[in-house]
């Protein structure tokens, strides 16, 4: 059964993410996340707030991107860091990071398929990405069209660009520990059951 936690903190560094990691596994009743999915202020230490957070949840891959505000379904603002975790037996997880965006979109996009598992693995019927990208290398669009030319168009893809308070000067994506720019991070997701993606805008598209 697929359990979801989703926590946020106020806390910086090391601290927000001791606490995060305390929130998810209580909220999955002790278990670790197989996926874990981080927006994180731009005023973060974001090294330090990924570190604590593996260590204190061990999720099966991490994700995520720096936002322009930080929003859950009861609390939203800025400078905050908030997780959405799924623990879900029956899916399987797979993350792939594609640098060099600016100057290379078909070798990113080939670097984030090499990463994915679905297109070797039978016994799934849907396959899904959650795609985020450093926002001000751009080609974004062209990336996507890269990733569906090289699946075949077997993939769904959906997500974002990375923010950092619209000061356009610095935007990071996440994978695992690592901080990356002029990149893009993909969640690949195999189910066997739909993924339902909405197109609303998130603020990490502002």
């Amino acid at each position: 059964m697929t359990q979801a936690a989703i926590a946020i903190s106020h806390l910086t560094g090391a601290a927000a993410g001791q606490e995060l990691g305390a929130r998810v596994r209580e909220q999955l009743g002790g278990e670790a996340p197989h996926a874990l999915i981080v927006f994180a202020s731009p005023d973060q230490d974001h090294n330090e707030l990924l570190d604590e957070l593996t260590a204190s949840c061990r999720p099966g891959v991490l994700v995520g991107c720096s936002s322009a505000g930080e929003f859950t379904s009861e609390e939203a603002g800025v400078g905050m860091t908030c997780v959405v975790a799924l623990h879900a037996p029956e899916m399987r997880f797979a993350s792939a990071l594609g640098r060099g965006l600016r100057e290379d979109r078909v070798g990113a996009a080939e670097q984030i398929v090499a990463g994915f598992a679905g297109l070797h693995t039978p016994g799934f019927r849907h396959h899904a990405a959650l795609v985020f990208t450093d926002a001000l290398a751009g080609f974004a669009d062209d990336l996507v069209d890269r990733l569906t030319l090289l699946t075949g168009g077997v993939y769904r893809f959906f997500g974002g660009g990375a923010g950092d308070d619209a000061r356009f000067e610095h935007t990071v994506v996440f994978h695992g520990t690592e901080v990356a720019s002029d990149a893009a991070v993909a969640l690949e997701i195999l189910s066997n059951k739909p993924i339902g993606i909405s197109k609303s805008k998130s603020k990490s598209d502002r």
